[in-house]
């Protein structure tokens, strides 16, 4: 809904109405009507699952990362969406794996001074992360347990990005 509410507001001048309930957000076009269910339920405490005190800043050209995820991603399962993230000395290796048996894998140079760090994210949650900071270059906190979630960030201080890992 998000994506299809994007699309559609670069294409408008003139004011959407927006109208929320318990259920539903409604987004009135004039000439579309966009209705989206709520998500129901509890958000787990994203505070606890930061890294702390971490050495593992991963330092990439955000572009460069994006694309490497695009091309890796070609292959990936469809419902999960799982991409496996490791990084070993100054390399990124991102790695997918589809129900058919099919693998792709790609692997970019970054700045990383830690150790080494593996673990799996959904790889549109890490591709929406990228593209919404600002900047030529992302800086992502990794934790070192492979549990922990991805703090991305640009140069802006204001925005911040949570992505949660996932078994991959």
């Amino acid at each position: 809904a998000c994506e299809e509410l994007l699309r559609q507001l670069k294409a408008v001048d003139d004011m959407v109405s927006v109208e929320f309930n318990d259920r539903y957000a409604v987004f009135d076009f004039g000439y579309l009507v966009l209705k989206s269910k709520l998500i129901d339920g509890n958000f787990p405490d994203w505070q606890r699952v930061l890294p702390k005190h971490n050495q593992n800043i991963v330092s990439v050209d955000r572009q460069a990362v994006v694309d490497s995820i695009n091309r890796t991603a070609i292959i990936a399962n469809d419902r999960l969406n799982g991409m496996q993230v490791k990084v070993t000395g100054n390399m990124l290796h991102l790695a997918c794996r589809n129900a058919d048996g099919e693998e792709s894998s790609d692997e970019i140079e970054i700045n990383h001074d830690g150790s080494d760090i593996e673990a799996g994210f959904n790889f549109q949650y890490l591709r929406d992360a990228l593209t919404a900071i600002d900047g030529d270059t992302a800086n992502i906190a990794l934790g070192h347990d492979g549990k922990s979630a991805a703090l991305i960030s640009g140069n802006s201080a204001n925005l911040q990005c949570v992505v949660m890992p996932m078994r991959v």
